[in-house]
């Protein structure tokens, strides 16, 4: 074999070696779940499974604007995920006495967190001593804290026996508006198969939503 011939075969089997390689990486690529390691770990909460509730005391009688104010610190450090100090102010300083709406925010974790209230009936029975009145509460924004996010996702994917768990790199605390959020959590159930879910917050509390590839 002369040198020339022997020169072209080692070139077609580089290249046949390079066809092999690239096939087998793209094989790789496609192969393996990109999922399998996205985002950083997410640990056991210190608290477990117990839910985070407000520091303050609920009031004992149920009923004025202090019980307002608490249901919205109640939505806060629910959807916050982390037990800490909050506040509470509005612009009334007592239910009005007719259907009237007005603004109320908490103060959780240095962040201010805003809502509108509308109170939509209102019945006046002050001869007896006895008012009540309806309300409708809604969040303009809510806190998003990365220690919350991990704690909820933990509480959500253990019950359903998912392992590997792991979050985008969320900020440490944050506000946004209701709904679903630019982030997503990860995890592994127990076929192996890797799972991607959008952050959703709600005034109602957090929710992990299957997120399509």
């Amino acid at each position: 074999m002369n040198q020339g011939c022997l020169a072209v075969l080692l070139r077609l089997s580089g290249f046949a070696l390079l066809l092999a390689v690239a096939a087998a990486g793209a094989w790789w690529f496609e192969g393996r779940d990109k999922y399998s390691d996205a985002g950083v770990p997410v640990s056991r909460p210190p608290a477990g499974h117990a839910t985070p509730t407000p520091m303050v005391p609920e009031p004992e009688d149920g009923s004025g604007l202090e019980e307002i104010k608490y249901d919205l610190q109640e939505d806060v450090v629910e959807v916050g995920g982390v037990s800490a100090p909050t506040t509470a102010q509005c612009e009334v300083s007592e239910i009005p006495p007719q259907p009237r709406t007005f603004k109320c925010t908490v103060q959780y974790m240095g962040l201010r967190v805003p809502f509108r209230v509308d109170i939509t009936d209102v019945t006046n029975a002050s001869a007896i001593g006895l008012s009540t009145f309806r309300w409708d509460q809604r969040a303009e924004q809510l806190p998003v804290t990365r220690a919350g996010v991990h704690a909820e996702f933990w509480r959500d994917r253990t019950r359903a026996g998912d392992k590997d768990l792991r979050c985008d790199r969320i900020p440490e605390k944050t506000l946004v508006r209701p709904g679903r959020t630019n982030y997503f959590c990860y995890s592994t159930d127990d076929r192996n198969k890797h799972h991607r879910y959008a952050v959703d917050v709600r005034d109602t509390g957090l929710n992990f939503l299957t997120a399509p590839d």
